[in-house]
């Protein structure tokens, strides 16, 4: 019998062992999102903030309370509070069911919280963080706190309750003294004796000032405002007005500041220590003051402020310049400021912090959006927001100088406002111009769609646009000129306009696709010249979602230009979504599976559409997102799956054998956009070997990454020896070996398909060993010919060995010669190859396999030419 020849490898005895390795992957930490959820939507409240050193003078910075009504902070579960340490959120064991908290403090070492909330215990009102969870304050105070400080060692509690301690003086404020809620002297009382409320506190150096709504302070005339000493109470008389009351207190330049409704309607009044009196500062409000905060020698007052003095406030911020009160901001077109009410104001790391409802932009144009955060920082010239990740979904990533610029349906980038595409410069996200305006009001709608380097060298984006810098009316196409984004050709009416999604460079030429028209007439697919736009023929009212160089030729979609049309391609479904160009291979994705197939993604062979694995679908329609990308040797699909055997995939990766889901898959609703379906968008593999993911989902790997993430894993495995040729007669055991490193899993496959354990060939030989070191095929027959490859896996990513060949002849076969018959002519040629002349056939001269070449090969031919059975 004749043996295969299996190669160098086999013949030494190195088998397919692989080598154990290290495979490290890892999500790195994503960038928050600026938004504050309540319930799933975005209507968090910011009521109250508290600056604090854990550490005093030791190397620890300053952190940031945070307190309010919210259940997410810029991608990171808090239910009701969260601390700031100079770069991310954390937040506290979640198990306080918050209804409100207005106040926050430190008290010896621990966190301090009022408002409404329960501890499972019912509704307390005022409880400590202990460092391993909420602690109530004895039975807790039976009402709203609503503000709380901590004076001469002693912790302070105001509001809106009752009795404090069981004392009847207890209303409105109380102290801790260790045990139990003590009344301040003989306490305040409310206007004719009514219910009272409290609603600041202010430390001093030599007194704790109270502001609220009240008559008396220790049986002393101070209408809305007094000072306790520690021993009693002191009148601060002068505030009292008709419905009025004091919302806030503030120190600036040495005196206090009181700050809501006033006598006279004005907002703001300064305390006269001296004098003992108050002075009104002319502050006439349109609106109530809520908040005040003293920061580099400038009073800010903020509120549901509309106007102060006549001046317009459109941020709802005003600042005293010791004369009057002005706007606080400029409002530029890239402005980011609060809209409504701003309820917390805190200095802190050289910014002014602001906290509140509805903090939101003003998109071109004057009209108001909401943005999707409460919680603002002001340098004193920029809004910013802390969250310095997107606001939504990227739909495209391009690589452009030094830079990687990203586009989509998001406002925010940075902490700024960028309106849809931002650059990253590897250590920040800025923005380009004043980004690209949506011709529409939805923050969610895909509108900056694709990016582009185009044959003149410069960068094109295509969406929906309604105007960029100067306020020029843009379309579907705009072009980055440096320093703006400018249409492509002088006239609006040259410019495609509607909803244009994707570019290609083509012969020279820039394509897009779309839903666009040039001066209303020519539509769905235009061709730019570098002069003007012109039709290609296509003239439905919406062009194919993709567009892009294929195989030697232009595809869009399903449709193929033939340089006057676009016929469509046979064998390709309706509904294909993206097309890439990735490792020398052309891929599609589409919208179900193509023909006669499960599988939404196809390779192109030979001209035609290959679909890789089965039970792999999309959970999608009618959707720009979506994206075809190579890592570490696996073809990434990002979308939103159906794959058969796991859970639903963002981020799916075929090896050459099947799908998978990348380990830590992004997850969930981001913050406030619950209806949306959890999806990835795009993916971008940088020139650090790490893949950016952008979608709509909230967590990657268990770290909070709202809209962006990036993923790192070790190289994928190599082979460190290959697979060789192997052919012989028919019936004969062929063999193939190779070994790869990191311990990786192997599968054997046969013309790009991978085999199953026992499969048996069209050519009638069995396959084994398709998981292991070594590949058997026993009994193959010629139509087993064909290629061999292995395909490694880890985690990490894959490998794929050299195709191997595997030629299996039919060595009985009398047609020596093979002329097409059988006769005296083969044994002529099988006496010459015996003799060793192989001009005639380069087939083995041993015809009956006993191992030599002599002339009874010639006898068992004659044989089986007169019709003698095979050797």
């Amino acid at each position: 019998m004749c043996v295969y020849w299996v190669g160098v490898a086999a013949l030494l005895g190195v088998l397919c062992a692989p080598a154990r390795g290290q495979c490290t992957t890892e999500w790195l930490d994503g960038w928050a999102t600026p938004a504050l959820t309540n319930g799933g939507s975005f209507n968090g409240v910011v009521r109250a903030m508290h600056v604090y050193d854990p550490d005093g003078s030791g190397p620890l910075g300053e952190r940031l309370l945070v307190a309010g009504q919210f259940d997410n902070i810029e991608g990171t579960i808090a239910r009701g509070i969260a601390e700031w340490d100079g770069a991310r959120w954390t937040t506290l064991v979640q198990n306080v069911a918050v209804l409100n908290l207005d106040s926050v403090c430190v008290f010896n070492g621990e966190i301090v919280v009022g408002g409404q909330f329960s501890l499972g215990t019912g509704v307390l009102n005022v409880a400590r963080w202990s460092g391993t969870a909420w602690q109530p304050f004895a039975s807790g105070l039976p009402g709203r706190v609503r503000a709380l400080a901590v004076w001469n060692g002693q912790l302070f509690a105001a509001g809106d309750f009752f009795n404090a301690g069981g004392d009847p003086s207890g209303d409105g404020i109380a102290r801790w003294d260790g045990t139990q809620w003590r009344a301040l002297g003989t306490g305040l009382v409310g206007p004719g004796g009514a219910q009272l409320t409290v609603r600041a506190l202010l430390v001093t150096p030599a007194a704790l000032v109270v502001g609220g709504d009240f008559a008396t302070a220790g049986g002393l005339d101070s209408p809305d405002v007094a000072s306790w000493d520690g021993a009693a109470w002191h009148a601060m008389p002068g505030l009292a007005s008709a419905g009025g009351r004091v919302n806030a207190l503030a120190n600036h330049s040495g005196s206090v500041y009181a700050g809501g409704i006033l006598p006279n309607g004005s907002a703001v009044a300064s305390w006269d220590g001296d004098a003992g009196s108050w002075t009104i500062l002319p502050s006439q409000a349109s609106g109530e003051l809520f908040t005040l905060a003293s920061l580099g020698g400038v009073l800010y007052a903020g509120g549901n402020l509309t106007a102060v003095n006549g001046v317009p406030l459109p941020t709802r911020l005003a600042k005293w310049d010791a004369n009057a009160f002005t706007h606080a901001a400029d409002t530029g077109p890239l402005l980011v400021f609060p809209l409504q009410q701003p309820l917390a104001l805190a200095p802190y790391a050289g910014r002014l912090v602001v906290g509140g409802l509805n903090v939101g932009y003003r998109a071109t144009g004057g009209t108001e959006l909401q943005l999707r955060s409460c919680l603002l920082e002001y340098d004193g010239a920029e809004w910013l927001t802390f969250a310095k990740g997107l606001d939504g979904a990227a739909l495209d990533f391009e690589q452009w100088g030094e830079d990687l610029v990203l586009a989509g349906p998001f406002r925010m980038a940075g902490g700024r406002r960028v309106n849809g595409v931002t650059r990253w410069d590897g250590a920040t996200f800025r923005g380009m111009g004043q980004g690209l305006f949506s011709n529409t009001t939805s923050a969610t709608g895909e509108i900056v769609s694709d990016l582009h380097a185009g044959p003149d060298g410069r960068l094109y984006a295509a969406g929906q646009f309604a105007a960029t810098d100067g306020g020029s009316f843009l379309g579907g196409v705009a072009v980055w000129d440096g320093t703006a984004w400018r249409r492509t050709v002088q006239s609006p009416s040259g410019n495609p306009s509607g909803q244009m999604y994707d570019f290609a460079t083509f012969e020279g030429a820039l394509f897009v696709t779309g839903n666009g028209a040039v001066s209303g007439s020519v539509r769905g697919i235009l061709r730019y010249t570098g002069l003007a736009w012109e039709s290609t023929g296509w003239v439905l009212s919406t062009g194919p979602r993709c567009i892009e160089p294929v195989d030697g030729v232009l595809l869009a979609g399903s449709y193929q230009w033939s340089g006057s049309a676009w016929p469509f391609v046979p064998g390709s479904p309706q509904n294909i979504v993206q097309l890439r160009r990735v490792n020398g291979s052309d891929y599609a994705l589409c919208e179900g599976g193509f023909p006669a197939s499960s599988s939404c993604v196809a390779e192109r062979r030979d001209g035609a559409w290959v679909p890789l694995g089965s039970g792999f679908t999309t959970t999608l329609t009618n959707s720009l997102s979506g994206s075809l990308d190579t890592y570490r040797g696996d073809l990434l699909a990002a979308r939103a799956f159906n794959v058969a055997g796991m859970p639903t995939a963002r981020v799916a990766r075929y090896d050459g054998v099947g799908w998978r889901a990348l380990p830590g898959d992004p997850s969930a609703q981001p913050p406030g956009d619950l209806s949306q379906t959890p999806r990835a968008s795009s993916t971008f593999v940088d020139a650090d070997g790490v893949l950016w993911v952008s979608g709509v989902f909230r967590d990657a790997g268990g770290r909070p990454s709202p809209y962006l993430a990036r993923y790192r894993a070790s190289p994928a495995p190599v082979f460190v020896d290959q697979p060789a040729d192997a052919g012989g007669c028919a019936g004969d055991t062929a063999m193939f070996t190779a070994s790869a490193s990191d311990g990786a899993a192997l599968r054997w496959r046969r013309n790009g398909v991978a085999l199953s354990e026992g499969q048996i060939l069209p050519g009638g030989g069995v396959a084994t060993g398709v998981s292991t070191a070594t590949l058997t095929i026993t009994a193959p027959g010629p139509a087993d010919s064909g290629t061999i490859d292995c395909v490694a896996t880890t985690d990490c990513g894959s490998a794929r060995s050299v195709a191997a060949m595997l030629a299996v002849t039919d060595c009985c076969d009398p047609d020596f010669n093979q002329d097409g018959s059988v006769d005296q002519f083969d044994v002529l040629c099988l006496v010459l190859l015996v003799g060793g002349d192989t001009t005639c056939s380069p087939r083995d001269a041993d015809y009956n396999r006993d191992g030599n070449v002599d002339q009874s090969d010639i006898a068992t031919l004659v044989q089986v030419v007169a019709g003698g059975p095979c050797p």
